[in-house]
């Protein structure tokens, strides 16, 4: 290794996330993780920054998994993205080809038998899509879906971390969107087993503005959740980039 030159990091978007990374996007329920998750996604597709200091290195493919939600509620949320960048006929056939969507489809990747964590039926046909499609980066929403075992427990949460990172491999990120526990004053925002975010590379905290923030930007409590901010909280490749506010909220 002393007598090469290490790889260049192959950034997607630049100075935050890369090629290999597996990370995850964490906030409570309402707040808007999954609409966040397919603006980034359909920003990396067509290669045009969206939201600011998300500022994708080119046009990637996207291989997305939208567990929660029907068919009919990402095409209306696409079709509302295209209202608020206005998407030219150009980037709309390059997202076309880029972007790939699963809905309202979900199943355990990992399930525990015997204290013995394995992989499903369900991780066998995603890593068939991901090595027909090709990816740069997946995007789960969200982990309580695709994780079969026991939340609190270290084992299964490393052993989802595993699976994850065996589905992606070198040559591709994924995101996992994932909820908050239930404790404000908890250290740790993301629920269930701390395993899991120790297993991660990188991490991002979606959350309502705070009463000095609300104080300071003078916004009405009235208008709180309209506001939004972004920290991420993990990154072990790169610096940790200051919050980013996002406002207004879409839904």
């Amino acid at each position: 290794m002393l007598v090469t030159l290490p790889p260049v990091r192959k950034w997607l978007f630049m100075n935050l996330l890369a090629i290999g990374d597996k990370g995850a996007i964490i906030g409570s329920g309402g707040l808007s993780k999954s609409f966040l998750a397919l603006v980034i996604a359909l920003s990396l597709a067509v290669g045009r920054t969206l939201i600011e200091y998300f500022e994708p290195t080119g046009s990637h493919r996207i291989l997305f998994y939208g567990a929660e939600d029907p068919p009919d509620i990402f095409h209306t949320r696409i079709h509302a993205i295209d209202e608020i960048y206005k998407f030219t006929d150009e980037e709309r056939k390059i997202i076309a080809t880029n972007f790939t969507l699963y809905a309202n489809v979900s199943e355990p990747l990992t399930i525990t038998r015997n204290g013995v964590s394995e992989r499903t039926q369900r991780f066998s046909a995603m890593r068939s899509d991901i090595e027909h499609i090709n990816p740069d980066l997946i995007i789960l929403d969200t982990k309580a879906r695709w994780d079969g075992g026991e939340e609190n427990d270290a084992a299964a949460a490393t052993a989802f971390v595993c699976a994850l990172s065996e589905l992606a491999g070198d040559n591709c990120a994924i995101l996992c969107l994932h909820h908050v526990n239930k404790k404000s004053d908890s250290p740790d925002p993301t629920r269930g087993s701390s395993a899991f975010k120790d297993g991660l590379r990188w991490c991002a905290h979606l959350q309502y503005l705070g009463e000095r923030e609300l104080l300071d930007f003078g916004v009405a409590k009235n208008d709180a959740k309209k506001f939004i901010k972004f920290d991420v909280i993990k990154s072990n490749y790169a610096p940790i980039p200051p919050t980013r506010y996002l406002v207004p909220r879409k839904s």
